[in-house]
């Protein structure tokens, strides 16, 4: 009896540590895989319409943000009072952001999304912040070119392709 007291204890006392392991493993940052899907569905649009995407079809206010600034300070300027439904972060280089809002219950959703699957490149000697902004529409270019970039993942287009955005 005793021996069961002591494992049920022992058992009990080793739970808060793996609750608070679980949401450790949780929070670590990760492939963004639902910036990623929202990526390569504007790129299934831009291959049907001539490559412009209208992102009225993807919230009610849609806003870009380029790789190497701060989402969290213009996710306040563009969406004063609302709440961060989802920030889906991956901390390392290589990601630019997506900030969808919706109206409708005052949130926003931050996505990341990887430069291998839409590339976003904004030339060192440029002022990356007047990039940043909430465009109604942007152009999504597909390109083939030999070697240029064969190792992109994209939704649709062709295996030697070459995908980048602009606004």
């Amino acid at each position: 009896m005793r021996k069961s007291i002591l494992l049920i204890g022992l058992a009990l006392l080793s739970l808060p540590f793996l609750v608070i392991a679980l949401f450790l493993v949780a929070l670590l940052p990760g492939t963004p895989e639902l910036g990623n899907a929202i990526a390569r569905k504007m790129i299934e649009r831009a291959s049907t319409a001539n490559g412009i995407v209208n992102l009225a079809e993807f919230g009610d206010k849609v806003c870009l943000v380029p790789e190497g600034i701060g989402v969290r300070g213009y996710t306040d300027d563009f969406f004063p009072d609302f709440k961060v439904a989802l920030r889906e972060s991956d901390e390392s280089e290589g990601v630019w952001y997506i900030l969808v809002g919706s109206n409708s219950d005052q949130s926003v959703r931050i996505y990341a999304v990887e430069q291998r699957v839409l590339s976003w490149k904004i030339p060192e000697e440029q002022d990356y912040r007047k990039f940043v902004g909430c465009p109604e529409h942007i152009a999504i270019t597909i390109k083939d070119e030999p070697d240029s970039c064969s190792n992109l993942e994209t939704a649709g287009a062709k295996p030697r392709c070459r995908i980048f955005l602009t606004f």
